[in-house]
């Protein structure tokens, strides 16, 4: 007979706390949706306390102006180094 260890069932309660939180499942959403906004939205939520004012706005600016392929790119690279 198997018995479920203590570490499992703990897994499956937090695996079932997360998947059921209405914010957490408004995210993943979001992500299937608009993967692209939501990477620029967790890199840019990563940044903004990293950097004054003045340069986060300039950020924005750049990431405005570059094209879909190079901003994707740099954004993906830059979640890269801060994971």
């Amino acid at each position: 007979m198997s018995w479920i260890t203590k570490q499992e069932i703990q897994k499956i309660l937090t695996t079932i706390k997360k998947t059921t939180n209405a914010d957490y499942m408004a995210a993943v959403e979001r992500s299937k949706k608009y993967p692209f906004d939501e990477l620029q939205r967790r890199v840019l939520k990563k940044l903004k306390p990293k950097m004054s004012v003045d340069r986060y706005k300039q950020l924005l600016q750049d990431i405005q102006t570059m094209n879909p392929t190079t901003r994707h790119r740099i954004l993906k690279n830059i979640l890269n180094d801060y994971e």
